[in-house]
């Protein structure tokens, strides 16, 4: 009986998803929901249902994460280098005691080859030449592009600031802001941003959204809404020039305040939603 029981649930349960998806009908909230399914239960979901004159926008911040290590922050470097001269001075570990001794007492004979010499890994020959042979095949490259030399109207390429996060703008009539899209009657503001990449990019672009609520919001001067839903860029290539707009710019976050925006408040918003590693200790605040 009880095996019967579950088998009625699962059929059931494979029904209603199957219910689930035709009442939908819409591609970009199926693909959200059945990844949502493999690790929760299923659960209707139901549409969402506005009758208000308030127009939203949804739009998404799609950055590149840095491609190659960031150079150390100046406060930490000073921290690392005050930690090392402190640890030389006064050497001690977290669980007590001078490490060596430690080490003297709980691993003696490990201690003894160790300060003889007897067992070293640099000292073997054909280890060292090993390690040689590597570092002349390595080729160190440029931690800096042509891009980065050039002026503003070579940032429609990811090849540059390869150690910094970098953001895509659209611009339309002089006018800058981050890809958006109307939303629709049942749409959710989290499927909204989804049409909006997948229409922009054609589906050729794989993204990571980290949430389904908005990080931030801004009232337009015309009474509509914009949220704003940061967006990880993976793999593939995306579409330029996106539908509506007349060229595109991949910024860092200081650079956005060399746009014109919508207005002074959009401008701080989106200062405000890209994050860094460090807030800028060399850049005021704006100031009006």
């Amino acid at each position: 009986m009880k095996i019967a029981g579950r088998l009625q649930h699962a059929v059931a349960r494979d029904q209603v998803r199957v219910v689930q998806r035709r009442w939908l009908n819409n591609p970009y909230i199926e693909q959200h929901q059945e990844t949502e399914m493999s690790c929760f239960p299923s659960r209707p979901k139901p549409k969402v249902i506005y009758t208000g004159k308030t127009v939203f926008h949804s739009a998404y911040i799609l950055q590149r994460e840095p491609i190659i290590v960031p150079e150390v922050h100046p406060l930490v470097r000073d921290f690392e280098e005050r930690i090392t001269e402190e640890y030389k001075r006064y050497p001690r570990s977290f669980s007590g005691g001078n490490l060596t001794e430690i080490t003297k007492k709980k691993f003696p004979d490990a201690y003894k080859s160790l300060s003889s010499g007897s067992v070293s890994y640099w000292n073997e020959p054909k280890f060292v030449q090993q390690e040689l042979n590597v570092l002349r095949s390595l080729k160190v490259a440029r931690r800096t592009t042509q891009y980065d030399m050039s002026d503003e109207t070579q940032r429609q390429t990811l090849d540059r600031r390869l150690q910094e996060r970098l953001f895509l703008i659209i611009e339309k009539n002089g006018i800058w802001q981050f890809p958006q899209a109307v939303r629709k009657q049942g749409e959710c503001l989290r499927a909204t941003a989804d049409r909006a990449i997948y229409l922009h990019h054609r589906g050729g672009l794989e993204v990571h959204a980290l949430s389904s609520s908005p990080q931030a919001h801004i009232e337009n001067e015309d009474k509509s809404i914009t949220f704003f839903f940061p967006t990880f860029y993976l793999t593939g290539m995306p579409n330029f020039p996106i539908q509506g707009s007349d060229s595109h710019a991949w910024v860092t976050r200081h650079e956005l305040r060399e746009y014109t925006f919508p207005s002074l408040a959009y401008k701080k918003t989106a200062y405000a939603s890209c994050r860094d590693e460090w807030m800028p200790y060399d850049v005021p605040i704006f100031d009006n």
